[in-house]
């Protein structure tokens, strides 16, 4: 039980270092592995206007961050 406990606070302290995640750093990221924003979108199955409205802070980029984290990091594995 205190494994899994300390695993959720791992996992929620990398959370919110990626909520503090640029949209310029997604971004870089993306094209570093040849993604452009509409397509790290749809991997992520996430609109574009929700990134948008999160790059001007008007939404709670959280499940936003994750989704897009998620799908960078298949990319980025794969590119290794």
């Amino acid at each position: 039980m205190l494994i899994i406990f300390a695993h959720q606070i791992i996992q929620n302290a990398i959370i919110m270092s990626l909520v503090n995640t640029t949209y310029e750093e997604i971004k870089q990221r993306a094209e570093n592995v040849g993604l452009s924003i509409a397509k790290l979108c749809r991997e992520a199955d996430i609109s574009e206007s929700t990134v948008q409205r999160w790059r001007v802070g008007a939404t709670d980029p959280l499940r936003t961050v994750r989704a897009i984290d998620d799908v960078l990091r298949r990319y980025e594995a794969a590119n290794e």
